[in-house]
């Protein structure tokens, strides 16, 4: 658990930075009786023992190696006990410390001491760490801090631990000051040098022996080049032989306590251990890209109540008329207008049209299309499974929002292929099931190729992602292996990637359009094409960056990040693409394949919906932030919207108000350039930066405020003359791309 640190003092030396050259010089210590004087020796946060190493010399080889539980002094007298304090020192006292003296705290800090394992470093540091990734090219660059430690431990499974090799490559690291190695539980340094003036060293060290049967920690401290702590562990079990019986794989030791649950849970599920804390600059990126999102999401409800409202009118009226081909396509067509000029929707599944829609521009069309009489779609059983799959929209529609629009999600795929259109839903049972045998029946994807084909299988078909991830979740919870709150985070980051890219295209533009044409029927639709692809793959990629906090493993690295990014976006070309194809070949069987519109859940239900998400909005930010009221009231604020949209019809609109407020793509820009200049405000100010990480949570309130005023915006009205926004969104589009691909930086 991340706690929030409001230390006012400057960031600790981790790692343990000696004194700036100008420092007077040092000065011989008093030492105890019987014990020779030694000169004193820079304060470090692994405190070299007295009789440290020339600069430079690494230790840890086992020429003058420190016996097991004490670092050497000097050279240890012959036969004296491995662990036993050195001549002239008193039991407990630490190297340097007076006869007498009370102890400070522990040199290598002990669970919950500042700068100690277990206790994330303070508001000063996060802001160190923000502000060298921010350096390192933006929010959206590389968010990696140019400062790097790499460890590798040649532990094998099956062979004795004592001798086992540690080796340490740094660079980007802060001159003069010291890079440590300590194995834990029981703190022990095998291993401390200097940092020389180019930033870079090796150190090598061996485990000692002795080592007690279980759970064990090798811990690399350093210092970065902006003074932010820079912290690489690894994990290995070893039995009652002292031999070596499991090994984990290198992760994050910023705010991880070396021997807890935590370093427990990487080393069992095998997988590194990932600390938001030690990636202020990619945890702002997350926060940013979250807050876009809502306020797009946000708008696009805001909007549903008065547009959805035009349209049911429209296509009421058209009803009474007794459904005139002529009279019924224009009442439709204006009402589809109304909607996509608010950039609208109707209030449960975004940008997909109203059956009633759908046939009036078949109706006017007066043509049957060439995969109409095709058998592709006649498959056995195709009638029945609509009537099912009807009913159950209609059922589910009373509890659930996101269940109806998940059905309603491959109607393009139905109208195609019928009953065969259910194999997408196999296929996302089948990659359920591969990913549950892959990881051990845990919550985790098993490979980054399961989590490719999630996404992939979520974009063609809402419905087939639902699945795939309630298979892995299902499997998880019958046989026991969720067993933490993070476990319950990573379900609901696996959700999001599995159901929530597509949703969210539907709310950014139309999936497929009807009766557009001509020039402004060409431009929006090559608009829906450039679009959707370039946000909803930033999107995915912001996702897959927040599974890693939401589990506290590092699922997802920078190359797979990468992959998202181009499966999605080419998912979504594919998607718009299939779209048009059924609507073209398939017009009367797309309107045959189409649920029905269920009614809306009671608003108890709504309202209780909203409180659960509210809760579960707040365990999501203090993954990454630290449990404290702050995340709390950003996700209250965040629900606020949400219980307007309820009341939507209640709510008094402010006239000529939506003229001015961004929409679409416009809103997704405005928000991300706030997210991005709020953020380096939090990182470079150090009025705040005792604050942090918690005040990135505030990152998610420009959004929430324009929510909250879309709610009061009368969507119905549209711009007269809107070919000057057309032409705007060009820029805007290509400032977007800018900021999301790190090619546009706002701050360093």
């Amino acid at each position: 658990t991340l706690a929030l640190h409001t230390a006012d003092s400057p960031p600790p030396n981790q790692g343990g930075a000696p004194p700036a050259p100008n420092n007077p010089a040092p000065q011989q210590s008093q030492a105890p009786q019987g014990q020779a004087p030694q000169q004193s020796q820079a304060p470090q946060q692994s405190q070299a023992p007295q009789g440290q190493q020339p600069q430079g010399q690494q230790s840890g080889s086992p020429q003058g190696q420190a016996p097991q539980g004490q670092a050497p002094q000097g050279q240890q007298p012959q036969g004296q006990q491995s662990g036993a304090p050195p001549q002239g020192q008193q039991p407990g006292q630490q190297p340097g410390q007076q006869p007498g003296q009370q102890p400070g705290p522990d040199p290598n800090g002990g669970p919950g001491q500042p700068g100690g394992p277990g206790a994330p470093p303070p508001g000063p540091a996060v802001a160190a760490a923000g502000a060298a990734a921010l350096a390192n090219g933006g929010v959206f660059g590389h968010q990696g801090s140019p400062s790097r430690l790499k460890m590798q431990l040649g532990a094998r499974v099956g062979a004795p631990a004592a001798g086992t090799p540690i080796n340490v490559q740094s660079d980007g690291l802060q001159p003069n000051s010291v890079v440590t190695v300590t194995v834990y539980s029981d703190p022990m340094e095998l291993a401390s040098t200097t940092v020389p003036a180019s930033g870079s060293v090796n150190v090598t060290a061996q485990l000692p022996t002795g080592l007690s049967s279980g759970t064990h920690t090798v811990v690399v401290a350093g210092v970065g080049a902006a003074g932010q702590e820079v912290k690489v562990l690894t994990a290995f079990q070893i039995d009652g032989s002292g031999n070596v019986t499991d090994v984990g794989k290198p992760g994050d030791g910023v705010g991880v306590v070396p021997d807890g649950s935590q370093v427990e849970r990487s080393l069992a599920l095998g997988e590194p251990i990932y600390s938001p804390t030690a990636h202020p600059g990619t945890v702002a990126a997350v926060a940013v890209t979250g807050a876009a999102v809502v306020g797009v999401a946000g708008a696009a409800a805001g909007a549903a109540g008065s547009a959805g409202a035009a349209a049911g009118a429209a296509s009421s009226a058209a009803r009474a008329a007794g459904h005139t081909a002529a009279g019924a396509s224009a009442a439709s067509h204006g009402a589809s207008a109304s909607a996509h000029a608010g950039g609208g929707h109707d209030a449960h599944g975004g940008h997909v049209f109203e059956t009633e829609e759908l046939i009036f521009a078949v109706d006017a069309a007066a043509i049957v299309g060439l995969g109409d009489r095709s058998p592709t779609w006649r498959a056995p059983g195709t009638e029945a499974v609509h009537s099912m799959l009807a009913q159950l929209t209609m059922a589910t529609g009373r509890y659930s929002i996101i269940l109806p629009r998940a059905l309603s999600d491959g109607t393009w795929a139905r109208a195609m292929f019928g009953t065969s259109a259910l194999l997408l839903w196999v296929a996302g049972f089948v990659v359920g099931l591969v990913s549950l045998f892959q990881s051990g029946f845990t919550v985790i994807p098993g490979s980054v190729t399961i989590l490719l084909a999630i996404i992939a299988l979520g974009i063609l078909d809402a419905m087939a992602g639902f699945i795939a991830w309630a298979t892995i979740t299902l499997g998880a919870l019958v046989t026991l292996h969720v067993r933490s709150l993070q476990d319950v985070l990573t379900i609901f980051g696996l959700g999001l990637l599995a159901i929530s890219l597509i949703l969210f295209a539907h709310h950014l533009r139309p999936l497929r359009r009807v009766g557009h044409s001509g020039l402004v029927g060409l431009w929006d639709r090559f608009a829906d094409y450039v679009i959707p692809p370039v946000v909803i793959a930033f999107t995915a990629a912001a996702i897959a960056k927040g599974l890693n906090g939401l589990s506290g493993l590092e699922i997802i690295n920078t190359e797979d990040v990468v992959s998202i990014e181009m499966v999605s976006g080419a998912m979504i070309v594919v998607r718009m693409a299939l779209e048009d194809l059924s609507r073209k070949l398939y017009p009367l069987r797309s309107v045959e394949a189409a649920m029905p519109k269920p009614p809306l859940p009671p608003t108890a239900w709504r309202l209780a919906a909203i409180g659960c998400r509210t809760v579960l909005t707040y365990l999501v930010f203090a993954a990454f932030v630290g449990y404290s009221w702050m995340p709390m009231v950003v996700a209250i604020v965040l629900s606020v919207p949400l219980v307007l949209g309820v009341y939507h019809s209640e709510i008094p609109t402010v006239p000529g108000i939506h003229r001015w407020l961004p929409k679409g793509i416009t809103e997704l820009t405005f928000t991300t350039v706030i997210g991005i200049l709020i953020a380096a405000y939090l990182f470079k100010a150090s009025a705040v930066e005792s604050l942090l990480p918690g005040l990135l949570v505030l990152l998610m309130i420009p959004s929430a405020l324009l929510a909250i005023m879309h709610a009061f915006a009368d969507h119905r009205s549209a711009w007269k003359n809107v070919w000057p926004k057309r032409l705007m969104g060009v820029p805007v589009y290509i400032l977007m791309v800018g900021l999301t691909t790190g090619a546009i930086v706002l701050a360093h």
